[in-house]
């Protein structure tokens, strides 16, 4: 089970980061840092949406470089979204808060119009 840390000490956010560049090459496509991810890979987003360009059919996905670091983590980092998880003991980025973020965003946009 996960649960969501408040308001995570700058220490531990910058521990994080430090740990999340450390991926020399995708973890999917094997691309080296700074490389195009190949066409099927999982890891890589849509630059339009932001969602995973393997589900994504918005037409216009153009493609996503391998930075290092896992999809959303500059962002979870300036939002400050950490999670703990019980079974692992692991403190980590906290994606899916990430992602439910986007999705209301999304969801409140749509309802607008």
């Amino acid at each position: 089970m996960f649960h969501e840390l408040k308001n995570p000490p700058q220490w531990l956010l910058e521990g994080l980061m430090k740990e999340a560049t450390s991926e020399r090459s995708c973890p999917d496509c094997a691309v080296g840092l700074m490389k195009k991810h190949t066409e099927g890979c999982d890891v890589a987003r849509c630059l339009t949406t932001g969602d995973q360009r393997l589900c994504c059919d918005c037409g216009d996905c153009k493609f996503d470089i391998w930075d290092g670091k896992w999809p959303g983590t500059n962002e979870a980092y300036a939002h400050g979204f950490v999670c703990y998880d019980d079974l692992s003991g692991q403190i980590m980025f906290d994606y899916n808060r990430l992602y439910e973020e986007k999705e209301k965003k999304k969801e409140k946009k749509e309802k607008k119009d």
